[in-house]
């Protein structure tokens, strides 16, 4: 029979359905191929297979298959007739991946069903407190109040920006609220680096990096056509060393508690499976 004859029986069998179901009991499907005592099936093909190949495909990806079984079954025997001991050094890492495997999927099992992933924010607050100096900014980190308005100048968001009263900054972000009072608005506390500063600086006749922690900047410029007014304060500046801003590293921050309850949970668990063992003398060492 040639190969052609026998891909085209496999891709029968695979449209029928009638492959059986190898991995789930013994295959008694007709032989593909085989190489002295090892054989490969149908079912242990279609099951290479992927699935919504074109017949076309399918017979390309079935003869690849069956060439690279030939190939690792010739090679395996050179190597076992070569290598002394080979089959069982193998056994040997077979049986210890096996473990591990096993162990792995248990650690799965135990994160799944017994890991509380609400960090609050009191939590993050206290970790990055203690923390925060293994988190050094790589680079200059700004934090500013910028707003870009299209009315004239109005003294009281001119007052509110100089402040540095909540209060007069919640005033602020009202008034930017109301439509047609401002076009971008940044009232918050998150920082940002230096090119972004130098972006939004455009039409400015300075360096907004080099202005006063404080100091309200206020410059007029045309864009599109159409006159604006801009308004920038700088709040703080983090330099290269110094702590990153705890806004910029909260994601971080939970991802590393919860890895810490991760391995925590891991730990307890195998150290209560160990000791009950040890309790029942199920343990033996010579």
């Amino acid at each position: 029979m040639t190969v052609r004859h026998i891909l085209f029986l496999f891709l029968l069998c695979v449209s029928a359905g009638s492959c059986g179901s190898w991995g789930d009991g013994e295959d008694d499907t007709p032989i593909v191929v085989a190489f002295k005592d090892e054989v490969l099936r149908q079912g242990e093909l279609a099951s290479r297979v992927p699935e919504g190949l074109s017949e076309k495909d399918s017979i390309f990806y079935a003869e690849f298959y069956i060439e690279q079984w030939i190939h690792e079954q010739a090679v395996a025997d050179a190597a076992l007739s070569k290598i002394t001991d080979l089959e069982q050094k193998i056994e040997h890492k077979v049986r210890d991946y096996r473990r591990k495997l096993i162990v792995h999927e248990y650690t799965n099992y135990l994160v799944a069903n017994k890991l509380d992933t609400n960090v609050d924010e009191q939590e993050l607050r206290e970790f990055y407190g203690r923390e925060k100096e293994n988190f050094p900014s790589k680079e200059d980190l700004y934090n500013y109040f910028f707003i870009v308005s299209p009315v004239e100048e109005s003294r009281s968001i001119r007052e509110w920006l100089k402040s540095e009263d909540a209060w007069a900054a919640d005033s602020a972000r009202n008034w930017a609220a109301l439509p047609g009072n401002a076009d971008i608005v940044k009232l918050d506390s998150q920082y940002a680096d230096a090119s972004t500063l130098n972006e939004m600086g455009k039409g400015y006749f300075g360096d907004l990096k080099k202005s006063k922690i404080g100091q309200l900047i206020r410059w007029t410029g045309v864009i599109h056509g159409m006159r604006k007014r801009y308004y920038f304060r700088l709040i703080d500046v983090i330099l290269p060393g110094e702590p990153m801003p705890y806004g910029l590293i909260k994601d971080e921050l939970r991802t590393i508690l919860l890895n810490e309850r991760k391995f925590d949970i891991i730990r307890r668990e195998e150290d209560r499976i160990v000791n009950e063992a040890k309790a029942k003398k199920i343990i033996s060492r010579n």
